[in-house]
């Protein structure tokens, strides 16, 4: 039988990056184009320097329901946000620039950069990523 060794495990603090998409207005006159809410989350009094890159991919669709991008490299970026601004501000809202995508197209969001395996990224239902 082997003793059991004194040793610290010492965790990363629950840092997390959630994103909301805001449906844009349908009014005839008064089309307004889609946002997105991208948070930051984090213990009070932990330093969360050093955050990956935020990336929201579009992926368009050939039928009625579009399907989700599974990597950043699966479709057109639409919103890139670094961790250095997404630190400062804590929270950012901004217009989905979809350019050459037409709807419906699917939303998803990805983390880039060296921390991505230790930041939480929260997701929305699937159904709240299609635009249409």
């Amino acid at each position: 039988m082997i003793p059991p060794v004194d040793a610290a495990l010492v965790l990363p603090a629950d840092v997390a990056i959630a994103y909301r998409v805001v449906p844009g207005s349908r009014r005839p006159l008064r089309r307004r184009r889609a946002t997105v809410q991208v948070s930051l989350s984090s213990p009070a009094g932990e330093s969360a320097a050093g955050l990956p890159e935020f990336v929201l991919v579009a992926r368009p669709g050939a039928g009625s329901t579009p399907i989700r991008p599974r990597d950043p490299a699966d479709g057109t970026t639409v919103l890139r946000l670094s961790g250095e601004e997404l630190h400062r501000a804590g929270r950012v809202e901004r217009e989905i620039a979809t350019g050459a995508c037409r709807p419906p197209y699917a939303l998803r969001g990805f983390l880039l950069g060296g921390a991505a395996a230790s930041v939480r990224l929260e997701e929305p239902s699937p159904a709240t990523l299609v635009v249409r």
